[in-house]
């Protein structure tokens, strides 16, 4: 009898592990709402709604220059946040992230010319928009280019303020055409966001 009561709390602590590991994937993929966004003055590259209350997409005014941004706009469509310019990039492309609990949303900004240069990393919580970093890689598409990594994007709630961004495949692109450019396995890379700004892991 003993010996089947050790045996059912081992089975209770190993659910009770099994649980805790399962339950940090919390950020889901989040396709939006459907309605557009119309900004006269404006050239929509892409664009997500994100809630009754905000909408978020990238664009660039062609009265100025092609250099895109993010903006950010109320249920009114008025302007709220705009990013800093992307330079040359011929894209922004975006992939949103919602958490199962709370309103918080991780929205990842794909810029690239001939290749990808990244992911641009943007929090948005109780209605206020931070970036957050930058995701510096990449993944070759089957043209062996370096193109956008985020369909490998995981992310993981650690707590109720940090998570971890990991990518599901099995190598990478760090640094995509820069100097410090280099193939690293994805088990071995990871960025942490902690405080207020993502920092780079590499094992």
């Amino acid at each position: 009898m003993k010996i089947f009561h050790q045996n059912i709390l081992y089975l209770l602590l190993l659910l009770t592990l099994f649980n805790a590991c399962t339950s940090r994937k919390v950020y889901e993929r989040y396709k939006g709402l459907p309605q557009e966004v119309n900004i006269k003055h404006l050239e929509i590259v892409d664009f997500i709604k994100l809630n009754e209350e905000l909408y978020i997409f990238s664009a660039y005014n062609p009265k100025h220059s092609h250099q895109i941004h993010l903006y950010v706009t109320d249920a009114q469509q008025k302007i709220i946040y705009k990013s800093g310019s992307q330079g040359d990039s011929q894209t922004y492309s975006l992939s949103v992230f919602k958490a199962k609990k709370k309103d918080s949303y991780i929205v990842l900004g794909h810029i690239a010319s001939e290749y990808s240069w990244g992911n641009d990393v943007h929090l948005i919580e109780n209605n206020q928009v931070k970036n957050i970093g930058f995701l510096n890689a990449a993944k070759y598409n089957k043209n062996d280019q370096a193109w956008d990594i985020s369909a490998c994007v995981k992310i993981e709630a650690l707590n109720q303020k940090e998570f971890a961004i990991r990518f599901e495949c099995d190598k990478l692109v760090y640094d995509p055409e820069g100097p410090e450019q280099e193939i690293i396995n994805c088990s071995e890379i990871y960025y942490l966001f902690k405080g207020d700004k993502l920092k780079l892991i590499i094992n």
